[in-house]
């Protein structure tokens, strides 16, 4: 184990009275008795399965173990930030209250209410009023939920990859889903970033089990996985769509007769989801055609243009979509103008560091797309979400949560492939940067 990992795992460990009295109690106006107990019931039915999926590996029992401890410690840090330091003024607590109110209705009326339209927040709303309905108005409960909804998200995308991408550098993903700060921090509070986080990794892994044998369970869980961020983010799974149909279309077939079969039979659903979600986002965005795409984009910036996170709110939408290749990487130093982008800023310019230091593991990625479709989807996938947000977004702290979506994807380009790492070789190892024949005998995870 890396040392900055046994550093995390005790500090964590040694702080956790303090972080986990925090999270069930994190307003001194706010007292409930029942929280502690539904807290431990849901941690309790959280751990088992953990031990079920790790039963095998003991690497990743121990990441998902602590991944599990960090992200519970994020929760409690948001739930901090959200009544001390952002005045109330959070998504989070706004989805709790109005999923209150929710619940509060069904249980006056005696009957379930469908909101109109049910997609995006009003699912949201809907989706924690039911939990509040089954579990009470617990705030760190049903924070708990959406923090552990993500958390089995990070996991989908480490199965998929391990699935589909067998020579990749496991160890260094799994460190980077369980870790890396946005992705542990951001979708750990009640909101979209949670479940579009659990919806994308099931697509995933739905995809990455297609791609070996076609099969109600892998298609079941590709759609499963495509209607859930449809209902949350229509924008987004008409996205995934897009990049999910190339690759399956192009990549070479290994299933013979059954492969052939399998795509006839795929190919037409894809492209009628495909459809339908272009639709269902038109209608989303208020957008009757593609033609009004670039005022959509401009009106989306107008409207998160403000406050001291703003950034290129006066650009063209022309010079704001050539942004698209940095977009992981803002805010730059001398763009932070506050505490919450410079944290922001410390974490662009450490992808960007792990982007240089993995320049190899995207080379290999890009060469053996048709080898590897998972790796294509993703590619594809970062890049139309680099381009989408890029033009839409003009506010760095809207940016830092909601390029959490693709941050997956990103990491595993960036783990692509494992590779030796001669030192006294530089020519030999760029060769083994550049030419699979280089790539290191797997290790065992």
């Amino acid at each position: 184990m890396p040392a900055l990992f046994r550093i995390a795992a005790f500090l964590l460990v040694v702080s956790s009275p303090l972080w986990f009295y925090a999270f069930l109690y994190p307003t001194p106006l706010y007292n409930s008795t029942s929280a502690p107990l539904v807290v431990i019931w849901l941690l309790l039915l959280n751990l088992p399965l953990l031990f079920h999926v790790t039963r095998n590996d003991a690497f990743l029992r121990r990441v998902m173990g602590l991944g599990m401890i960090a992200k519970l410690a994020a929760a409690s840090l948001y739930l901090y930030m959200s009544f001390h330091v952002y005045g109330l003024a959070s998504d989070a607590l706004h989805y709790f209250f109005m999923g209150r109110q929710y619940a509060g209705d069904v249980n006056w009326g005696g009957r379930w209410l469908l909101l109109h339209p049910f997609w995006s927040t009003n699912s949201i709303y809907m989706i924690n009023g039911a939990m509040q309905v089954l579990l009470g108005s617990s705030l760190p409960a049903i924070t708990l939920i959406f923090a552990m909804s993500s958390f089995w998200g990070d996991y989908f995308f480490y199965r998929a990859f391990s699935q589909a991408v067998p020579q990749g550098d496991r160890r260094a993903l799994a460190f980077l889903l369980f870790f890396l700060p946005s992705i542990t921090y951001w979708p750990a509070c009640i909101g979209k970033d949670a479940l579009i986080q659990l919806c994308l990794g099931m697509a995933f892994y739905g995809f990455a089990l297609l791609l070996r044998r076609f099969g109600p369970g892998s298609l079941l869980l590709l759609v499963t996985g495509l209607l859930g961020a449809m209902v949350i983010r229509p924008h987004v799974a008409l996205m995934l769509v897009l990049a999910l149909v190339v690759p399956y279309m192009v990549s070479k077939n290994r299933m013979g007769i059954v492969g052939t079969l399998s795509r006839t039979i795929a190919l037409p659903l894809l492209l009628v989801g495909t459809l339908y979600l272009a639709r269902e986002a038109g209608q989303f965005l208020h957008m009757d055609d593609v033609s009004q795409s670039g005022a959509v984009a401009q009106m989306v910036g107008r409207n998160n243009d403000f406050g001291g996170s703003a950034f290129n709110g006066d650009a063209s939408l022309a010079a704001r979509t050539l942004a698209a290749p940095v977009l992981f990487f803002r805010p730059f130093p001398w763009e932070v103008r506050s505490l919450t982008s410079a944290v922001a800023a410390c974490e662009g310019l450490l992808l960007l560091a792990i982007a240089w230091k993995r320049r190899a593991q995207l080379l290999f990625a890009a060469r053996t797309c048709r080898e590897h479709p998972l790796l294509f989807v993703a590619g594809l996938f970062v890049i139309e979400f680099s381009v989408v947000f890029s033009a839409a977004i003009t506010n760095f702290g809207l940016l830092a949560r909601e390029r959490v979506m693709a941050l997956p994807m990103l990491m595993l380009l960036f783990c692509a492939c494992e590779v030796a790492h001669p030192a006294s070789a530089p020519a030999a190892r760029w060769q083994q940067f550049v030419h699979p024949s280089g790539l290191a005998p797997q290790r065992g995870s």
